[in-house]
C-alpha cells in the first residue's frame, strides 16, 4: 500500500503531472485531483487547471466533468484563445453528451486557430523583413 504522503512529497520533487499519473495509475484518481486541486488553490495557472480538467474528464463521472467544465470557463474567461482549454471543452461536452454546444466549441476553435495561424504568418513576415 501506498501511503499519499509519499506522494505529497514526490510533488515537490516532480512535475504535477508525473504525480497525478502516478497515482491514476495506482488506481487513486480521487487522490490525485485532490493533490491537484490543492496545487491550483494555492498558485492558479492554466496549465494546472488544465491538468485537473483532463483528471476529472477523464474519470467519467459526471459531477466531475461538471466541475471540470467550470474550472475551464474560468480558464477561457482569463484567456478566450486558450487552444488547450476549448478542446477540453469539447471533451467534457462529449462525456456529458451535450453535441449542440459542442458545435459553437468546435467554430471557436476553428476561428482561434485560424487566428494564431494569421498572426503567427504576421510574425514571420515582420521578422523576415527585419533580417
Amino acid at each position: 500500500m501506498i501511503d499519499l504522503t509519499d506522494f505529497e512529497h514526490a510533488a515537490g520533487e516532480a512535475d504535477l503531472a508525473e504525480v497525478a499519473a502516478m497515482l491514476v495509475a495506482c488506481g487513486r484518481r480521487r487522490d490525485a485531483i485532490a493533490i491537484v486541486t490543492g496545487a491550483l488553490e494555492e498558485d492558479w495557472d492554466a496549465p494546472t487547471a488544465h491538468l485537473l480538467a483532463r483528471l476529472r474528464i477523464e474519470g467519467g463521472d459526471r459531477s466531475e466533468v461538471f466541475e471540470a467544465m467550470k474550472q475551464l470557463r474560468m480558464c477561457v474567461m482569463s484567456n478566450p484563445c486558450d487552444l488547450d482549454a476549448l478542446q477540453l471543452l469539447r471533451e467534457g461536452l462529449r462525456a456529458l453528451g451535450c453535441a449542440g454546444n459542442r458545435s459553437e466549441i468546435e467554430r471557436d476553435l476553428r476561428s482561434i486557430e485560424a487566428r494564431a495561424m494569421w498572426l503567427a504568418r504576421g510574425v514571420g513576415a515582420r521578422a523576415k523583413a527585419g533580417d
